[in-house]
């Protein structure tokens, strides 16, 4: 997107841009995804890179959505994700990382991915309820204050029953009401007060970070992972 360079970040920044991700399913040169098809794990991140860093991100008001949450001054908010103790796959966040997240007032977006919510075996048969379970086990583990809803309907080609588009929203915060006892206050923040909540404080952040040195250097992924890996990864990415 911004080819490791924070000077085209920074004008995106300009035109309206207010976040982005570090990674999706492939690694960068200096952040790690949960799996990649392109690049093996060998030619990953180099962690002794002294170019732009994530802390970076927060002079234009960016949302950082992985282990950054180490060095993150500002919350950070999981796009659509869902809970590895739910479900163990790959993709999910795992408790420890939930906890981080509380710590750092953060927000999960719980996906609808019938993959990240049921059974590898059984996903065809997610139902609406198997989300709710994601959404019920993280607001005990962390709290109703660190949940969104990221559903990704323009991004996954099967969702659960029950929750075939977003007219089937209603449906969904209706039974989180009726059924589990979510109170109106709860619904009002997974629904988007959390992320606003979010996205104004790593605005402050940013505003304390405006007179930070920006730093205009391109990552040179060769450089890192060597020409020969470089080459290898750029003619797997065009067959």
């Amino acid at each position: 997107m911004i080819n490791s360079n924070l000077a085209i970040l920074r004008q995106m920044y300009g035109m309206g841009v207010r976040y982005m991700t570090l990674t999706h399913s492939c690694y960068t040169p200096w952040a790690d995804a949960f799996i990649s098809d392109i690049i093996s794990p060998e030619t990953k991140h180099d962690d002794k890179y002294d170019g732009p860093s994530p802390m970076e991100f927060h002079s234009l008001a960016r949302h950082l959505d992985t282990d950054a949450l180490k060095i993150s001054r500002a919350p950070v908010f999981f796009s659509h994700f869902s809970a590895f103790s739910v479900f163990p796959h790959r993709r999910n966040v795992n408790d420890q990382v939930l906890k981080m997240l509380e710590a750092n007032n953060g927000v999960l977006m719980i996906n609808f991915w019938n993959n990240v919510v049921r059974c590898s075996k059984d996903y065809k048969n997610a139902t609406i309820d198997d989300v709710i379970e994601d959404f019920n086990y993280v607001k005990d583990l962390i709290g109703v204050d660190h949940l969104g809803m990221g559903a990704d309907y323009d991004g996954v080609p099967i969702v659960p029953k029950g929750l075939e588009d977003v007219s089937k929203y209603p449906d969904l915060l209706e039974k989180l009401v009726r059924d589990h006892n979510w109170s109106r206050e709860d619904i009002k923040k997974i629904t988007g007060a959390n992320i606003l909540r979010v996205m104004k404080d790593v605005e402050k952040v940013a505003e304390e970070l405006e007179a930070t040195k920006a730093n205009d250097d391109t990552l040179d992924y060769c450089r890192i992972v060597g020409s020969d890996n470089c080459l290898i990864a750029s003619a797997k990415a065009k067959s």
